[in-house]
Parts: structure tokens; sequence; C-alpha cells
């Protein structure tokens, strides 16, 4: 999974849970955007630098911030990484 892909998972998401978001998001009303480069750090793969989006939704006070890696760039590969291992955390878990 992508990127693009979960991030459209978490939109729907949202819809999902949140009859207000879902309203607001089926309304298209979404102002012009903002972009930020946001430098992380993680104790496991190190620093990741992600591109954030800010969409204010208009009448609500409320801006959400999708923070995405560059297709094919070590971001990407830092983020692959951490699902991977958190998957392999869950799994084992799961079989405690």
């Amino acid at each position: 999974m992508g990127a693009t892909d979960s991030v459209g998972a978490g939109f729907g998401e949202l819809t999902a849970r949140s009859h207000p978001f879902a309203t607001t998001w089926a309304q298209h009303e979404v102002r012009p955007h903002r972009t930020a480069t946001k430098h992380l750090h993680n104790t496991v793969v190190g620093d990741i630098e992600l591109t954030g989006d800010a969409l204010d939704l208009p009448g609500e006070g409320l801006t959400i911030i999708a923070y995405t890696a560059a297709p094919g760039s070590a971001a990407e590969e830092q983020i692959a990484l951490l699902a991977s291992w958190r998957r392999t955390l869950t799994s084992a878990a799961a079989r405690h």
C-alpha cells in the first residue's frame, strides 16, 4: 500500500466514523491548502522527512494535516519498515 492509498484509507475511516466530517467532506468545501516539510526523528529508523499538507475545513475551525513521504524516497522506505515492524510486533503479541 502506497502513501496515497494510506491517505485515502484514512479519509475513508474518518468519513465512516464521524458524521460531521462526512457531511463537511461531501460538500467539497475545502480551501486552498498549505504545504510544509516536517522532520521527525524515530529511534528505529532515524530522521524522516515528510511533506505535510494542511487542509482547512471552512466554518468548522478545523485543519486536517496529512503527512506523506515522497514516492521512492528514503522516508517512504523508513515508513514501510516501521509499518512492517509494527505488524510483526502485533502478530507476535497476538500469539501470546
